[in-house]
């Protein structure tokens, strides 16, 4: 049985989840975010479950980079006005 309420991640920083989808060619969920502030920075996203990778893809899910985890964690910085688009893999 489900609970009744419940939270996939927690955002901390001047960014917006746009999306969250699974990803298309690899086991793991798409989150593209963007910057609210007009000024970039660091951002934290915090799972519910343990974060096994993170990369930094382009908006067709080609990886760029990899992206800092720590356990249910994920640092990154994103430039001003700017979109950004996560692979992570539990």
């Amino acid at each position: 049985k489900l609970p009744l309420t419940g939270q996939l991640l927690k955002v901390e920083g001047d960014v917006c989840v746009n999306s969250v989808k699974t990803a298309e060619d690899v086991d793991g969920l798409i989150v593209r975010l963007a910057d609210i502030s007009g000024k970039g920075g660091k951002f934290k996203l915090t799972f519910a479950k343990t974060v096994k990778c993170a990369k930094e893809t382009d908006i067709n899910e080609n990886v760029i980079a990899d992206v800092d985890i720590d356990g249910n964690n994920i640092l990154a910085d994103i430039d001003a006005y700017a979109i950004k688009t996560l692979l992570i893999c539990f």
